[in-house]
């Protein structure tokens, strides 16, 4: 039977690499393949082995089993790592798709004298919509994360903000931390506020914002201790806690990044990253051993040891 694949080519939106996709789907390129429903309530993965000419590939699909909607796909090779798809996923989309039509065609042969003939059509024309709108929701536009740093009970912190480069103005807040960096990993597809859903890959967020990526996967395991005494991780909602040992690197990644600060009332004023040497007079008190209290020209101010530096 021949399958129209319209919309798997424009989700692709790359010509040689559909066509690649179609050819290695064609010479049933797929060594193997495994579905595994039962590790997760919402969501089916995928693994499979593709064979492409002398090497062999493993694609990975996630799959929301209620909508059909595709969570993430992940490929070793070197087409997927530059443009966020690859042959090897569209061969195993184009398998996936190709099997699902089967079972629904053995079905209603099995049970076609239940079943009208509208209904069938119905059935046959809302699958291809499920299907194409869980492919259609990557855009293609770079997107920007800024940082907004806070001082609480002597500790800093930082939040981010998301807009993208179309529409720079409109920022949304990361809610939760680890579940935006646990969709970085799994290259998932969501949105926030009114943003439309996009993939979250390192890749689809611009230059400026790859240095506070980089830093975030780094030290998504990272542990701090509370002030109360509790150790937990330093992704704890909304913020990022920056313990002793991170707090070098953070500077450094701030050097580099689009960073706010809040001080008292006000909000969103730009930070601004210095190693000059300012004269002050200095009064200093100390509040605990990581954080000192001074009086900088009769402005009160603080320091916080890291490793190598003290940061004012």
């Amino acid at each position: 039977m021949a399958y129209e694949w319209d919309w798997l080519k424009e989700y692709i939106n790359n010509e040689s690499i559909f066509h690649k996709g179609e050819k290695l789907h064609q010479e049933h390129a797929i060594t193997s393949m495994e579905v595994d429903s039962n590790s997760s309530k919402e969501l089916k993965f995928i693994h499979a082995v593709v064979k492409d000419q002398k090497r062999y590939y493993d694609v990975n699909l996630s799959i929301e089993k209620e909508s059909g909607h595709i969570r993430g796909h992940l490929c070793d090779c070197a087409n997927h790592e530059k443009h966020l798809n690859c042959e090897h996923c569209c061969a195993l989309i184009m398998q996936m798709h190709e099997e699902e039509q089967q079972k629904n065609e053995e079905f209603i042969e099995k049970n076609k004298h239940k079943i009208m003939k509208p209904a069938i059509d119905l059935m046959n024309a809302y699958e291809e919509k499920l299907v194409f709108a869980a492919l259609a929701g990557s855009t293609s536009f770079s997107m920007h994360l800024s940082v907004h740093l806070e001082l609480k009970q002597n500790q800093l912190i930082f939040s981010l903000r998301l807009s993208s480069l179309r529409q720079r103005k409109k920022q949304y807040v990361i809610m939760h931390m680890e579940s935006f960096i646990d969709a970085l990993i799994h290259h998932e597809s969501k949105g926030y506020g009114k943003m439309e859903p996009f993939l979250h890959h390192p890749k689809t967020f611009d230059d400026e914002s790859q240095p506070l990526i980089t830093f975030l996967m780094t030290h998504r395991h990272d542990f701090i201790t509370l002030p109360n005494g509790t150790n937990t991780s330093v992704m704890l909602g909304k913020y990022c806690y920056v313990n002793d040992l991170m707090l070098d690197e953070c500077f450094n990644m701030l050097e580099q990044s689009d960073v706010h600060y809040h001080e008292s009332n006000q909000d969103n004023k730009p930070f601004v990253y210095t190693k000059e040497r300012y004269p002050f007079v200095l009064d200093v008190q100390s509040v605990d051993e990581r954080f000192y209290q001074f009086q900088l020209n009769s402005r009160p101010s603080g320091i916080l040891r890291g490793r190598n530096f003290g940061y004012l």
